[in-house]
């Protein structure tokens, strides 16, 4: 009955607006945790975006990392708490927006949409972006255990974005030569 409820909402707002479907395949859930499913976090943004009026205006204020946290911090809508999918039901469990979650979206979406922001209105605040990051734990992933194994460590994420940054335009683009860190290696 939910399922059917949320499509005849979605009718409606569709005719009522003209509103074309965006989605031309169906989504896709393979190799996802069931926590990470686009089920979920559609859920978990739509209750984001009721609970947080205004929420870009409060994006773009926040100066403090654990004040980002609060702010994201949202859980999927109860029928969720029973689901996965609309077709099956699963064992009960709330589903938040985890700390590791936030701090993804906070450095691929937030910093970078509050720096275009800011050099679009003229009003540069690279400080706080900067002490923002920086308190963001290193993150965890194939690329930065790679880095660790040449034993280059990181402390925070700014430190795990330029290595990326590094590996994405020097290590596969084959530019060792003019890598600090290319030459160091090529050295040894």
């Amino acid at each position: 009955s939910y399922f059917l409820t949320l499509k005849q909402e979605y009718q409606f707002l569709q005719a009522k607006f003209k509103l074309q479907s965006i989605a031309k395949n169906e989504v896709s859930f393979f190799r996802l945790r069931p926590s990470n499913f686009p089920t979920i976090r559609l859920s978990q943004l739509a209750n984001l975006y009721v609970k947080q009026p205004s929420l870009f205006s409060k994006i773009m204020a926040i100066t403090k990392l654990e004040d980002y946290y609060s702010l994201l911090s949202s859980q999927a809508s109860i029928y969720w708490e029973t689901h996965y999918t609309f077709n099956k039901t699963s064992k009960k469990r709330v589903k938040t927006i985890t700390k590791p979650f936030m701090d993804l979206l906070i450095i691929n979406t937030i910093i970078p949409l509050r720096f275009v922001y800011q050099r679009f209105i003229g009003k540069m605040d690279e400080e706080t972006i900067l002490q923002i990051i920086k308190g963001i734990k290193p993150e965890k992933n194939s690329i930065i255990e790679k880095f660790s194994i040449l034993q280059i460590p990181s402390k925070n994420a700014l430190e795990t974005q330029a290595l990326i940054q590094l590996k994405n335009d020097y290590c596969m683009k084959q530019r060792c030569l003019e890598c600090s860190i290319g030459n160091t290696l090529l050295k040894r």
